[in-house]
């Protein structure tokens, strides 16, 4: 399986209801800790850090881990 494909799978088979985001965070980490350094702020955000030349434009990637969730308490 294609690894974009692969990756894809795996974020949107993890759930990730508000406050219960760690099985997405797992995902997350695992794909992001072969390229910088992987930390962990007070609230649960992942922060990857890769250093890099001075003389090269700076980049920030930002997303959200959590997901929408619903209770389904009828069906009619």
């Amino acid at each position: 399986m294609d690894a974009t494909v692969q990756l894809l799978k795996n974020l949107t088979e993890a759930h990730g209801v508000p406050g219960y985001e760690s099985p997405v965070g797992e995902v997350v980490r695992k794909y992001f800790e072969p390229l910088g350094e992987i930390s962990k702020d007070g609230i649960g955000s992942l922060i990857c850090r890769k250093d890099g030349s001075a003389k090269n434009p700076r980049v920030m990637l930002a997303g959200h881990m959590d997901e929408i969730g619903f209770m389904v308490k009828q069906v009619t």
